[in-house]
Order: structure tokens, then C-alpha cells, then sequence
């Protein structure tokens, strides 16, 4: 069996039920990944090393506190899905359609 380094994620604002539910229920089964659901972002950020948010979710106010986590290091996945084109402005990016 491989062994693999933990990994500490953080789902913010996720709707229960959600369409991410088969993806979580998957890493699960993965005994190094440690899934953390939370509606706000905690203070403490130091133990996750992603932070996922969908790009209508988290609010403005949260962007400069997960930005800043990214600078230092941490990841950020932000999920956009359907007609939603919009990214959090520290992306520094715009989607448009292919």
C-alpha cells in the first residue's frame, strides 16, 4: 500500500444535500484526507491545507482571508458550475465561455 501525506480539506458554505455529495462520500474511503464542512470560515485556518468554495458562495468578505491563505502557501479550489462565470476577484482571472 502506498502511504500518502495527510491532507486537510475544507469545504465552505456547501449546501447539504449537495452535488459534491458521491466526491465526498469518495474521499472519505481515503484514510489521509480529512474532510471538514463548515458555513463560515473558521479562524484558524493553519490545520487545512485546501479550502474549497463554490464561486457563488463565501461572500466577498471571506475572499481577502482565503486570498491571503493562498499567498502563504494553502489552497484554493473554486467550483463554478453551469452559467456561473464569475470567480473571486483575487483569481485575478475572468472565465468566458469556449
Amino acid at each position: 500500500m502506498i502511504s500518502h501525506s495527510p491532507l486537510s480539506l475544507l469545504f465552505l458554505n456547501l449546501p447539504a444535500p449537495s452535488a459534491l455529495d458521491p466526491f465526498l462520500a469518495y474521499l472519505r474511503f481515503m484514510p489521509h484526507v480529512d474532510i471538514t464542512r463548515a458555513d463560515e470560515l473558521p479562524q484558524d485556518l493553519s490545520r487545512f491545507h485546501v479550502i474549497i468554495t463554490a464561486a457563488d458562495q463565501g461572500g466577498s468578505s471571506a475572499d481577502p482571508t482565503i486570498a491571503e491563505f493562498a499567498r502563504h502557501g494553502g489552497g484554493w479550489f473554486c467550483l463554478g458550475y453551469g452559467e456561473n462565470l464569475t470567480l473571486p476577484s483575487a483569481f485575478g482571472v475572468r472565465l468566458t465561455r469556449v
